[in-house]
């Protein structure tokens, strides 16, 4: 079910709000974590990526997954 939804709301999930509140949780992540630049990072329950993607250049590798097939061909 859960999966089902959110295949069908993927190219619209990414709105101003969703977008706003990840910027306000990326903020804080960046904050916190320091220097990162050689740890393999694993987002699970990755959505559009709108969180971890931009925080990308600053690990050595990132794995995206998420149920929802279609939040995951967002991301690409």
């Amino acid at each position: 079910m859960t999966q089902n939804v959110f295949d069908q709301i993927a190219n619209k999930y990414d709105s101003p709000k969703q977008q706003a509140l990840a910027n306000v949780i990326r903020q804080a992540i960046e904050k916190e974590w320091g220097d990162q630049s050689d740890k393999r990072v694993l987002d699970f329950g990755c959505g559009t990526g709108l969180i971890s993607l931009p925080l990308a250049h600053q690990v050595k590798e990132l794995l995206l997954v998420d149920v929802s097939t279609e939040m995951v061909k967002v991301t690409q």
